[in-house]
């Protein structure tokens, strides 16, 4: 259900994001403000410009395949981790703690690559469903180096395959986007 919500408002967002800027901008933006919000405001500006840019039916749907795809292996990766190390958890739980630990990205305190911090938030999570303390420690380590493993192993593909796309090209020129 939160998906689906977080999906519909997603689209709303997209579809929308002109008009519900001209909004904000009439209710909001043109009352005097501190340079927080005023950069605050700038952001979101750049954000709505950039929406635009991805406006497309064709680009907005193959990002959204692209997004679900990630999301799914990204909770595949994770469940057949915890079921290689014979935790006995559902589907539904590991999609829940792995969720938790994702909002945990959120906050700024992790150290390099995540350590500590990320095998944490994994250790809470796995405790939640009643997982014991070592089996829970343990687990946390392995899912953290394998996902690690999975991102450097993918970042040095897509480094050294792919190449930008006409299309991306093209949004890039629309955009005044230099490349370096």
């Amino acid at each position: 259900v939160l998906l689906a919500i977080a999906v519909i408002a997603l689209v709303v967002l997209l579809l929308a994001s002109r008009r519900i800027y001209n909004w904000l901008d009439r209710r909001l933006f043109r009352k005097r403000r501190g340079r927080w919000i005023t950069l605050l405001f700038a952001k979101l500006k750049e954000t709505v410009h950039q929406l635009h840019a991805y406006r497309t039916h064709r680009i907005l749907f193959l990002l959204f395949v692209q997004s679900a795809g990630i999301w799914l292996f990204h909770y595949a990766i994770h469940w057949i981790v915890i079921k290689g190390l014979n935790i006995p958890l559902r589907i539904d739980q590991v999609i829940i703690a792995t969720v938790l630990v994702t909002i945990s990205y959120a906050f700024p305190i992790h150290g390099i690559a995540g350590l500590g911090t990320t095998e944490g938030m994994w250790t809470v999570a796995l405790l939640l469903f009643a997982v014991p303390v070592s089996q829970a420690v343990a687990a946390s380590f392995v899912i953290h180096a394998v996902y690690l493993g999975l991102a450097i192993v993918f970042g040095l593909v897509s480094v050294t395959l792919l190449t930008p796309s006409k299309q991306m090209h093209r949004i890039h020129r629309k955009l005044n986007i230099r490349h370096s």
